[in-house]
């Protein structure tokens, strides 16, 4: 995926983290302007990062990935501005990141 991001012409892409609270430290500093994650390897629930997130940086957007129909439901109620369904296709991706 970050393959493909990275061909996005006007996209930036930055070094991805390991884990959800290496990424809430780095946005300070590195200031996105998207945050993409994978709800399945969040440290906590959705909400918690979330909520960090637009503590930190409230005018990074989040997109969240998710497995399932009932996640999808879970990340757009935890405050995610959009959400993908796993399995999304690369005009998807890009419409969603645009």
């Amino acid at each position: 995926m970050i393959a493909l991001l990275k061909t996005m012409p006007g996209v930036c892409v930055l070094d991805p983290v390991a884990d959800c609270s290496s990424a809430l430290q780095a946005v300070p500093e590195r200031q996105p302007a998207v945050v993409l994650a994978d709800i399945n390897v969040l440290d906590a629930p959705a909400s918690a990062p979330l909520g960090e997130l637009r503590a930190k940086r409230p005018s990074s957007r989040c997109l969240l990935f998710v497995g399932s129909y009932r996640m999808k439901e879970e990340a757009r109620d935890a405050g995610a501005d959009a959400v993908l369904l796993k399995g999304f296709s690369t005009p998807e991706l890009f419409d969603t990141v645009k």
